[in-house]
């Protein structure tokens, strides 16, 4: 008798990024923009962008969501928003979601 075993899991990403190309600020007005789900940590992460229609204002928002795979979880991270072709700045932003938290993380460019 001979046993096969099957190759251990891959290991979970611990960072990663999440690209958006050519977002247009004309199009966010009406409808905003989200991600496909990257998988970071075993969590499953969005962005989301949108525009203000009041000022010139680009929100970014940050979605941790496991609201599907588990009642009550919880994510702890860091971010990095560059937005290129505009003010060069970098910021970093510290951040906790939980699910008992009914809200998402957002950052305004």
């Amino acid at each position: 008798i001979r046993g096969m075993m099957a190759a251990p899991p891959a290991k979970a990403k611990d960072e990663d990024t999440i690209t958006m190309n050519n977002l247009d600020p004309r199009t966010l007005l009406n409808k905003p923009l989200t991600s496909p789900v990257t998988r970071i940590g075993g969590f499953p992460w969005r962005v989301r962008v949108d525009a203000s229609i009041c000022n010139n204002y680009l929100h970014v928002t940050l979605i941790c969501d496991k609201s599907t795979e588990s009642e009550l979880w919880w994510c702890k991270g860091v971010t990095i928003i560059t937005i290129f072709g505009g003010n060069p700045d970098t910021n970093r932003y510290y951040f906790d979601l939980a699910s008992w938290d009914q809200k998402w993380t957002s950052f305004v460019a």
